[in-house]
C-alpha cells in the first residue's frame, strides 16, 4: 500500500547538481587532455636556436613554435614562469629538438647553451 502524496526518487536538488557534476568531470577531463597535448613534444627535428642580447622569451618562444620544436609558446612560457627561470634567458646558441617536452625545453633554455638531451 502506498501513501498519497509519498515521493519516490532523487530529490530536485540531486537532479541538478548529479548532472551538473558530471559536466565538471568532463570538462576537467577534456581540459586535462588539451594541456598534455600542448606540453608534449610537438614531433619537429633538431633546432639550434640563437639567443642574441635584447631578445625576449616571448620572441624565443614563438620562434621555437613556428620551428615545431614546441607545439605552444604560450605553454613554454607559463612552464619557465612556473619555473622561475623565465629571468635567466642568456644568449648564445641552444640545442633544442621538437621530440623534446616543453619542460626539457624550458630546463635547456634555462641552463647553459649548448645542452641537447
Amino acid at each position: 500500500m502506498t501513501r498519497l502524496g509519498s515521493r519516490q526518487g532523487l530529490p530536485l536538488w540531486a537532479k541538478i547538481l548529479m548532472p551538473l557534476l558530471m559536466l565538471l568531470i568532463l570538462a576537467g577531463g577534456v581540459a586535462a587532455w588539451f594541456l598534455t597535448g600542448q606540453t608534449g613534444p610537438a614531433g619537429g627535428g633538431e633546432y639550434t636556436l640563437e639567443v642574441q642580447p635584447g631578445d625576449t622569451l616571448a620572441a624565443v618562444a614563438q620562434e621555437l613554435e613556428d620551428n615545431e620544436v614546441v607545439r605552444s609558446a604560450d605553454a613554454l612560457r607559463y612552464e619557465m614562469r612556473r619555473a622561475g627561470t623565465d629571468g635567466s634567458l642568456k644568449e648564445g646558441l641552444y640545442d633544442v629538438s621538437g621530440q623534446m617536452t616543453v619542460a626539457e625545453v624550458a630546463e635547456a633554455l634555462a641552463g647553459t647553451p649548448g645542452f641537447l638531451p
